[in-house]
């Protein structure tokens, strides 16, 4: 076996997917930091730290540890790792004297197949080998730098499914609506489609775009713009500019973090907060597409209130409790 072979066998290296620009912690490069340094950290194999089992996957460690490791603020650490719980990227269990940290679905960033990586380094010169164990080596020394790691489809792809086929029976013939940059309003499009609706969709986001790129009742318009990566849809004073020449019948909006008690509806990245703002003071109708989740957690930037909010469709009823304050703020929860 040759050096880079047991390099590869040794765990030394992860899988990434292309589907990482897509990730929503993408552009939060606090979150992605901490998370590539997770996911190289993360045992390849079970192991003992201080009397503890630690399954393949896991590893120990502490918030100032993480903190020390990756040069950010133990607050910033603490922000980061509720991000990533929230997505479901990672879990913790605390013992007395350290944190057992999880990637979950860590499989999915390594290989188990011998035969896969022999065909990897019979396909290297003696050369190509030697440079490749050289920049794994510097790769494994500074885990704090900016390595990337896969992305999951989708989490909370039920939930988000369930509230797809809610919104779409809000939806009436002929009826303008707008879709903005959310895993949710993808759903959404699915079903539009799968119910050959005959409206006009405008949205920004390529996801939604190439869904309706293969239905014929459906009138779609793409709306462009400076092009966003990490959203991977058009932002920005062009995108908005376009958008005033329209008024919509309806607008389903995504929804990152939401706080009943100070009325606020959040999201991470101010331009697509921007835009959200401009399609909701465009709109006839206004509804919140989000999981029940989403309450729990508080994200950047404000781009609405409950207030200006018609509609929330949550995959089941919201706790009694932020039912109540929706009820304060007249909004309906649509069952």
């Amino acid at each position: 076996m040759t050096e880079l072979e047991e390099v590869i066998m040794a765990g030394n290296f992860i899988k990434i997917d292309r589907k990482i620009l897509k990730w929503e912690w993408w552009s939060d490069i606090n979150t992605f930091r901490l998370f590539m340094y997770m996911l190289i950290s993360a045992y390849w194999k079970d192991g003992n730290y201080k009397g503890k089992i630690i399954e393949r996957g896991s590893f120990p460690s502490s918030i100032s540890e993480l903190s020390k490791e990756t040069n950010l603020s133990v607050m910033e650490i603490r922000t980061s790792l509720k991000h990533l719980q929230l997505t479901g990227e990672i879990t913790s269990k605390a013992t007395n004297k350290f944190t057992i940290f999880t990637v979950v679905n860590y499989n999915l960033y390594q290989t188990d197949n011998k035969q896969d990586n022999k065909q990897i380094t019979s396909n290297l010169t003696n050369s190509q080998q030697t440079d490749n164990i050289l920049l794994t080596n510097s790769i494994l020394k500074e885990s704090k730098s900016e390595r990337t790691e896969e992305i999951k489809e989708d989490k909370n792809i039920k939930e988000k499914q369930q509230i797809a086929k809610k919104a779409v029976k809000l939806i009436r013939p002929g009826d303008m609506i707008f879709l903005d940059i959310s895993t949710t309003n993808i759903e959404l499009a699915k079903e539009i489609q799968k119910q050959e609706l005959e409206i006009t969709v405008i949205s920004c986001m390529m996801d939604i775009a190439q869904i309706f790129s293969q239905t014929k009742k459906v009138k779609f318009i793409l709306l462009g713009g400076e092009f966003n990566r990490a959203q991977n849809g058009f932002l920005g004073e062009l995108t908005i500019q376009m958008m005033k020449k329209f008024r919509f019948d309806a607008c389903f909006m995504g929804v990152v973090g939401a706080d009943v008690e100070n009325d606020e509806v959040m999201t991470y990245v101010p331009e697509d907060g921007i835009m959200k703002s401009h399609a909701m003071k465009r709109s006839r109708r206004r509804y919140l597409v989000m999981e029940n989740c989403k309450f729990d957690f508080k994200a950047n930037y404000v781009y609405t209130t409950f207030e200006d909010v018609d509609g929330i469709l949550c995959e089941e009823k919201p706790s009694k409790k932020i039912s109540e304050k929706l009820k304060e703020y007249q909004v309906e929860v649509i069952e």
